[in-house]
């Protein structure tokens, strides 16, 4: 089947431009702040946390300590301003930088799918133990095959659960081209994040051909739901009629490549048949050792970040006398002075 070709460009160009048409409103500064938290944005999570963390809390409160009771003393308080900028800059960017940096190696050494929510793993493995063809011997041998296969029974399955009115075939065509399309965004270079944040279009790149295929999406529920409180980019898959598990679609883009790596690299090292007994038996134990493994992942990520976090005040502590009350027991020994000497007249 032919697959329509993805690019983001168009659609990042044509939604600025329309933005801007409708657009009925212009504040003071909004030609920069409007992009400025745009461009945040598209940073992600993390940067976005980062960024404002910095610009709200880390760098005003070091100034702020910088300048502790300068009015008293007449000079700047670097001890007190230094102990401020360890703790600020310590504190925030830890709870992600912990986490990402734990979540990097057990995906690297333990299975990409511990970075799948529990649910998504549980939803996926359905759908393999739905159809055990899917994790055939030439699949196996052939991770593009299995991942058109099983993307494609993934996407199915979304696209029936979040959309109305799709004839099969039109279903099965859609499912194809998000297959395909993920295909292509796994084998696709990031644009960078500058071009990112600028949100500067790049022919072919990762970002644009994602924000394409969620465009894609967007349109399609759109097009099919009469609900208008629903939300137009999350994604449920279904079993037995129930959503098993729902999330944004950008976000499952991530889980199912995330799954199919890990399942796929395992079913090498472990599937020894390919009847269908030998591969429900496979998938099962692999979710629940993954699901298992996810649970006590997300303690240790919980529990990391507390330990740290408890032994911050030993980093930024610098001194045994707390900073900030520099140049005041000069002025209360002053003031007590005064108030002797008024008592003795």
């Amino acid at each position: 089947m032919k697959t329509n070709s993805i690019t983001g460009s168009n659609i990042y160009n044509s939604q600025t431009n329309n933005n801007s048409k409708k657009q009925s409103f212009r504040g003071l500064g909004s030609g920069f702040v409007v992009p400025l938290m745009d461009g945040i944005d598209r940073g992600g999570v993390t940067a976005s946390f980062i960024i404002q963390d910095l610009g709200g809390s880390c760098i005003p409160r070091t100034y702020s300590g910088l300048h502790r009771n300068e009015d008293i003393t007449g000079q700047l308080n670097y001890q007190e301003a230094t102990e401020v900028a360890l703790r600020e800059f310590i504190t925030g960017p830890s709870m992600f930088a912990i986490p990402i940096a734990m979540l990097y190696g057990v995906k690297k050494y333990m299975g990409k799918a511990l970075d799948v929510p529990m649910k998504h793993i549980e939803a996926f493995s359905n759908i393999v133990k739905d159809n055990p063809k899917l994790l055939s011997k030439a699949n196996v041998k052939d991770a593009k095959a299995f991942k058109s296969d099983f993307y494609k029974s993934v996407f199915t399955n979304v696209l029936n659960s979040s959309t109305n009115g799709l004839t099969p075939k039109k279903t099965e065509q859609l499912a194809e081209e998000f297959a395909q399309g993920l295909i292509q965004i796994e084998g696709a270079k990031s644009k960078g994040i500058l071009n990112n944040i600028r949100n500067k279009a790049v022919k072919g790149s990762r970002e644009d051909l994602t924000a394409a295929l969620v465009q894609k999406f967007h349109d399609l529920t759109k097009a099919s739901s009469g609900d208008k409180t629903k939300d137009l980019f999350t994604a449920s898959i279904t079993k037995d009629g129930k959503v098993a598990c729902a999330s944004k679609i950008s976000t499952l883009f991530n889980q199912v490549s995330n799954y199919a790596d890990d399942v796929l690299k395992s079913a090498g090292k472990k599937l020894t048949g390919n009847d269908s007994k030998s591969v429900t038996e496979f998938v099962s134990d692999f979710a629940k050792r993954r699901i298992g493994g996810r649970f006590v992942l997300n303690l240790a990520l919980f529990g990391s970040v507390i330990a740290f976090c408890s032994i911050v005040p030993k980093i930024y502590m610098r001194s045994k006398k707390f900073p900030g009350l520099n140049g005041l027991e000069s002025q209360n020994n002053t003031n007590e002075q005064k108030a002797v000497n008024n008592e003795n007249k």
